[in-house]
């Protein structure tokens, strides 16, 4: 038996801890029938036999716009959930009052942000620090008192949303409130947004929270789960069933099979012959400077050896964009870098920066940026 399970036996064997844990999960329950999948849904009739959700990065300078008014609120940890540690958590579940459900495959919770920045609908994938824009239908007035900001899980195998918490409501921090609290404007939030979301392409999902004397029953090996406490401020606490491996989601094990119904050999390269394919094995050194004819944040121009330019540089991780800031802030006429090509944003991302007087690589190194533009030239001409 793990240190875990002995921590949640001891909460269920002493009724004085629990006894206001069945009625507050009672009330949560009242507006929510339980379904199969532990989540009440609406199904969307867009997506019949469409293959995994596709989603597209912002901009730069819309990421920084966002992270700035998020960061407003919840500051700069984003952290949603950590790995139960019994020598931190054990307290947590022998005292406090928590709610459980269960995750669907290995699929981590991000943030879904609506109306931040003037932007109508971005997720935030915490795995890939990366967000994304999202096709969303907000109800009207949602947002006139500011934006909000949710915890979910994005299944984008199954075109599935998940909604679990809420931690920004009318441009204001939710997070002073209970769960208990929280999770009532989560479900009148859904029920806003199921009014009228019809045409998303995916299914909006709420999860519904069980006791932990229901999770005591039904848990089954190598299954993932997440314990929300009931006290304001407290970010979740997730724990693997040990027994069996945690296996992929449908999605993800569709599209693992199709990836492997298509895997193709590489083909036969002729002796001798020069490819640029083999250049995307090299790495290529370009020189960094600050882009002074633009107010915007994170604008570099990047040159090649013998001070060719080959275009503007793409910068779309938080921690990266503020790493060059610091660096630019002791190196204002720029420093070397090592780049490569971000063929959604057709431009040269930031790998990491280099040394003073490190060596830079010839302005033909760098054909994907002669091919952009000469693209773009012919779509000029036409």
């Amino acid at each position: 038996m793990t240190s875990m399970c002995r921590a949640i036996i001891q909460s269920i064997e002493h009724p004085s801890l629990n006894a206001g844990r069945k009625l507050t999960v009672r009330k949560m329950a009242v507006a929510a029938t339980a379904q199969p999948r532990q989540t009440r849904c609406i199904n969307s009739s867009t997506h019949g036999e469409q293959g995994p959700l596709s989603l597209r990065p912002v901009l730069p300078q819309v990421r920084e716009a966002v992270a700035r008014d998020v960061e407003g609120l919840l500051g700069t940890e984003w952290r949603i959930s950590h790995r139960f540690n019994e020598a931190k958590d054990g307290h947590i579940f022998r005292t406090e009052t928590l709610y459980a459900w269960k995750r669907e495959g290995r699929e981590r919770p991000g943030l879904l942000i609506l109306g931040a920045a003037g932007q109508p609908a971005i997720y935030w994938d915490m795995d890939r620090d990366e967000p994304s824009a999202l096709q969303f239908q907000i109800p009207f007035g949602y947002l006139r008192e500011g934006y909000a900001a949710f915890v979910a899980t994005l299944l984008r195998g199954e075109r599935r949303l998940i909604l679990e918490d809420i931690w920004v409501r009318g441009g204001r921090s939710l997070m002073a409130q209970p769960y208990s609290s929280r999770w009532r404007q989560l479900m009148d939030s859904f029920q806003q947004f199921t009014a009228q979301q019809l045409f998303l392409g995916f299914d909006l999902a709420l999860v519904e929270p069980m006791s932990l004397q229901k999770w005591s029953a039904v848990a089954e090996p190598g299954t993932i789960w997440d314990f929300q406490p009931e006290a304001a401020s407290r970010k979740r606490i997730y724990y693997v069933v040990p027994g069996a491996h945690v296996g992929l989601s449908a999605g993800a094990q569709a599209r693992q099979a199709e990836a492997q119904a298509h895997i193709k050999l590489p083909p036969t390269v002729e002796k001798h012959a020069l490819k640029k394919t083999t250049q995307l094995l090299t790495a290529r050194y370009a020189f960094a400077r600050p882009d002074k004819t633009t107010p915007l944040p994170d604008s570099y121009i990047l040159e090649a050896a013998d001070g060719v330019p080959i275009g503007r540089a793409c910068v779309t991780r938080l921690a990266q964009s503020q790493e060059l800031r610091h660096k630019f802030a002791a190196t204002p006429e720029g420093f070397p870098v090592e780049v490569a090509w971000h063929s959604d944003f057709k431009k040269y991302e930031i790998i990491r920066s280099l040394p003073v007087g490190s060596p830079l690589t010839s302005a033909s190194a760098f054909f994907e940026a002669g091919a952009a533009a000469a693209a773009t030239n012919q779509l000029q001409v036409e």
